[in-house]
Protein backbone atom coordinates (compact mmCIF):
# COMPACT_ATOMS: atom_id res chain seq x y z
CA UNK A 1 0.00 0.00 0.00
CA UNK A 2 1.33 3.54 -0.91
CA UNK A 3 -0.20 6.72 0.70
CA UNK A 4 0.82 9.94 -0.09
CA UNK A 5 0.74 13.48 1.42
CA UNK A 6 0.48 16.05 -0.77
CA UNK A 7 0.17 18.89 2.03
CA UNK A 8 3.50 18.52 4.25
CA UNK A 9 2.58 22.12 5.84
CA UNK A 10 -0.31 20.20 7.00
CA UNK A 11 0.69 17.08 7.65
CA UNK A 12 3.64 18.27 10.05
CA UNK A 13 2.42 21.53 11.87
CA UNK A 14 -1.38 19.19 12.85
CA UNK A 15 -0.11 16.33 15.39
CA UNK A 16 -4.08 14.92 14.32
CA UNK A 17 -3.53 14.80 11.08
CA UNK A 18 0.06 13.14 11.30
CA UNK A 19 -1.51 10.26 13.74
CA UNK A 20 -3.97 9.71 11.35
CA UNK A 21 -2.36 9.63 8.41
CA UNK A 22 0.67 7.28 9.95
CA UNK A 23 -1.30 4.94 12.70
CA UNK A 24 -5.39 4.80 11.14
CA UNK A 25 -4.12 3.37 7.62
CA UNK A 26 -2.26 0.31 9.00
CA UNK A 27 -2.33 -2.39 6.87
CA UNK A 28 -4.35 -5.57 7.78
CA UNK A 29 -1.80 -8.48 6.58
CA UNK A 30 2.05 -8.64 6.40
CA UNK A 31 2.74 -5.94 3.55
CA UNK A 32 4.62 -3.04 4.53
CA UNK A 33 3.21 0.84 3.79
CA UNK A 34 5.14 3.25 1.72
CA UNK A 35 4.19 7.06 2.98
CA UNK A 36 5.74 9.11 0.08
CA UNK A 37 5.68 12.88 1.86
CA UNK A 38 6.51 15.32 -0.80
CA UNK A 39 8.41 18.97 -0.42
CA UNK A 40 9.19 18.22 3.07
CA UNK A 41 12.42 20.17 3.26
CA UNK A 42 11.87 22.77 5.90
CA UNK A 43 10.79 19.99 8.14
CA UNK A 44 13.72 18.38 7.68
CA UNK A 45 16.40 21.00 8.05
CA UNK A 46 18.66 21.37 11.02
CA UNK A 47 16.76 24.37 12.44
CA UNK A 48 13.62 23.09 11.73
CA UNK A 49 12.60 22.70 15.51
CA UNK A 50 13.56 25.83 16.63
CA UNK A 51 11.52 27.77 13.13
CA UNK A 52 8.80 25.51 12.91
CA UNK A 53 7.94 23.35 15.94
CA UNK A 54 7.58 19.98 17.09
CA UNK A 55 6.67 18.65 14.02
CA UNK A 56 9.86 16.27 13.01
CA UNK A 57 10.21 15.24 16.99
CA UNK A 58 6.56 14.23 15.86
CA UNK A 59 7.43 12.35 13.04
CA UNK A 60 10.28 10.30 14.08
CA UNK A 61 8.55 9.42 17.31
CA UNK A 62 5.85 7.67 14.87
CA UNK A 63 7.83 6.33 12.66
CA UNK A 64 10.42 4.55 14.58
CA UNK A 65 10.01 5.68 18.22
CA UNK A 66 8.25 3.41 20.79
CA UNK A 67 4.88 4.03 19.08
CA UNK A 68 5.89 3.13 15.58
CA UNK A 69 7.28 0.08 16.62
CA UNK A 70 5.71 -2.66 14.25
CA UNK A 71 3.93 -0.66 12.15
CA UNK A 72 5.32 -2.36 9.18
CA UNK A 73 5.87 1.52 7.03
CA UNK A 74 8.22 3.28 5.46
CA UNK A 75 8.23 6.82 4.93
CA UNK A 76 9.91 8.19 1.65
CA UNK A 77 10.94 12.28 2.15
CA UNK A 78 11.27 14.45 -0.81
CA UNK A 79 12.89 17.65 -0.66
CA UNK A 80 15.42 19.85 -2.58
CA UNK A 81 17.82 20.79 0.20
CA UNK A 82 20.95 19.70 0.57
CA UNK A 83 21.14 17.08 2.80
CA UNK A 84 24.53 18.34 4.79
CA UNK A 85 21.54 20.67 5.73
CA UNK A 86 19.32 18.34 7.25
CA UNK A 87 18.44 17.59 10.38
CA UNK A 88 20.98 14.88 11.80
CA UNK A 89 18.87 12.71 13.34
CA UNK A 90 17.07 12.47 9.37
CA UNK A 91 20.34 11.10 8.36
CA UNK A 92 21.87 9.33 10.70
CA UNK A 93 23.06 5.32 9.87
CA UNK A 94 19.96 3.14 10.47
CA UNK A 95 17.06 5.83 10.24
CA UNK A 96 18.07 6.94 6.77
CA UNK A 97 18.20 3.73 4.19
CA UNK A 98 18.79 5.54 0.80
CA UNK A 99 19.72 9.51 -0.20
CA UNK A 100 19.31 9.94 -3.36
CA UNK A 101 20.34 12.99 -5.64
CA UNK A 102 18.58 13.21 -9.19
CA UNK A 103 21.34 16.04 -10.72
CA UNK A 104 20.71 16.96 -14.67
CA UNK A 105 20.97 14.24 -17.39
CA UNK A 106 23.76 14.25 -20.01
CA UNK A 107 22.79 16.00 -22.96
CA UNK A 108 22.95 12.96 -25.10
CA UNK A 109 20.55 11.36 -22.34
CA UNK A 110 18.41 14.23 -22.08
CA UNK A 111 17.67 13.77 -26.26
CA UNK A 112 17.15 10.28 -25.37
CA UNK A 113 14.51 11.36 -23.10
CA UNK A 114 12.97 13.73 -25.44
CA UNK A 115 13.17 11.13 -28.29
CA UNK A 116 11.36 8.40 -26.30
CA UNK A 117 8.58 11.18 -25.36
CA UNK A 118 8.27 11.44 -29.34
CA UNK A 119 10.00 15.05 -29.45
CA UNK A 120 12.78 16.31 -31.42
CA UNK A 121 15.94 16.08 -29.25
CA UNK A 122 16.89 19.65 -29.12
CA UNK A 123 18.62 19.50 -25.58
CA UNK A 124 21.98 21.57 -26.30
CA UNK A 125 23.68 20.62 -22.93
CA UNK A 126 22.53 18.92 -19.32
CA UNK A 127 19.24 19.39 -18.82
CA UNK A 128 16.70 18.70 -15.49
CA UNK A 129 13.55 16.60 -15.63
CA UNK A 130 11.93 19.73 -15.59
CA UNK A 131 13.35 21.56 -18.22
CA UNK A 132 12.75 19.06 -20.30
CA UNK A 133 8.96 18.21 -19.14
CA UNK A 134 8.44 21.97 -19.93
CA UNK A 135 9.54 21.70 -23.58
CA UNK A 136 6.80 19.07 -24.50
CA UNK A 137 4.43 20.15 -21.63
CA UNK A 138 1.68 22.39 -23.07
CA UNK A 139 1.93 26.20 -21.89
CA UNK A 140 -0.09 26.73 -18.39
CA UNK A 141 -2.97 28.80 -20.13
CA UNK A 142 -3.80 25.95 -22.94
CA UNK A 143 -3.84 23.40 -19.92
CA UNK A 144 -6.32 25.65 -18.07
CA UNK A 145 -7.91 26.80 -21.38
CA UNK A 146 -8.86 22.59 -21.65
CA UNK A 147 -10.65 22.61 -18.37
CA UNK A 148 -13.04 25.78 -19.08
CA UNK A 149 -16.42 25.32 -21.32
CA UNK A 150 -17.12 26.90 -24.12
CA UNK A 151 -18.42 30.25 -22.76
CA UNK A 152 -17.20 29.03 -19.44
CA UNK A 153 -14.96 32.44 -18.60
CA UNK A 154 -18.34 34.20 -18.90
CA UNK A 155 -19.44 32.28 -16.23
CA UNK A 156 -16.93 32.48 -14.35
CA UNK A 157 -16.50 36.56 -14.88
CA UNK A 158 -20.62 36.32 -13.83
CA UNK A 159 -19.53 34.35 -10.49
CA UNK A 160 -16.90 36.35 -9.40
CA UNK A 161 -19.16 39.62 -9.94
CA UNK A 162 -21.90 37.84 -8.20
CA UNK A 163 -19.57 37.22 -4.99
CA UNK A 164 -21.17 34.68 -4.65
CA UNK A 165 -18.54 32.13 -2.59
CA UNK A 166 -18.54 28.48 -2.76
CA UNK A 167 -17.19 25.79 -0.40
CA UNK A 168 -15.30 22.46 -1.93
CA UNK A 169 -17.02 19.58 -0.68
CA UNK A 170 -14.00 17.11 -0.94
CA UNK A 171 -11.59 17.72 1.70
CA UNK A 172 -8.61 15.90 0.12
CA UNK A 173 -5.64 14.60 2.17
CA UNK A 174 -4.26 11.55 1.54
CA UNK A 175 -4.39 9.38 -1.31
CA UNK A 176 -4.06 5.73 -1.65
CA UNK A 177 -2.82 3.53 -4.49
CA UNK A 178 -2.99 -0.51 -4.07
CA UNK A 179 0.03 -1.82 -6.02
Amino acid sequence: DVDYIIDADAFFEHASYMVSALLMNETSDERWRLVVIEDAGRYLLSNAQDKIGEGLGRLLNLADGLVGQGLRQMILMTTNEPVEELHPAITRPGRCMSNLRFGPLSRVDANAWLKAHDTKPTAKGPATLAELYATIAPSTDEVAASFVPEGGIMAIKDLIASETVMEPEIKFTTASISA
